[in-house]
């Protein structure tokens, strides 16, 4: 019964882990521009490199984002991150995207978990080897 529990328990909370509960949306230079928070943000150049950066680690100015974060090549097969430190230009930009919080996605990701573990509790049956019973039997 424990085991079965423990198992579940750990299934969800890997799939919670999965699909966590923030998630990229992509935002146009204005909003970047305009923005009052600056939060995390991932910036997809034309070359197809694909910069990252923390809340708080770069600065947005009319021409480029200068900042320090990490990189890596979406063109090379098994490419690692990089650390950066530098500037990109608006004209080498494809996709601006900030790590916003995913509404929907928490929602689905509790609801599956309970689920889940509603199953598995149902399932469970107690079992009375040795133990109670219907009161049938010799006694000594």
């Amino acid at each position: 019964m424990h085991l079965k529990l423990t198992s579940g328990l750990l299934i969800a909370s890997f799939i919670i882990q999965i699909t966590g509960c923030y998630s990229y949306s992509k935002i146009t230079k204005d909003e970047l521009i305009n923005a009052k928070d600056y939060k995390d943000l991932q910036v997809t150049t034309k070359n197809e490199y694909i910069y990252e950066f923390d809340e708080g680690n770069y600065t947005v100015d009319k021409d480029s984002i200068y900042g320090s974060g990490r990189y890596f090549d979406s063109k090379v097969e098994k490419s690692k991150y990089k650390d950066f430190t530098g500037s990109i230009y608006y004209p080498e930009i494809e996709k601006l995207k900030f790590d916003e919080f995913d509404v929907t996605v928490t929602i689905l990701s509790i609801t599956v978990v309970a689920g889940l573990i509603v199953l598995m509790v149902a399932n469970i049956k107690p079992s009375l080897d040795g133990f109670g019973g219907s009161g049938s039997g010799n006694a000594l």
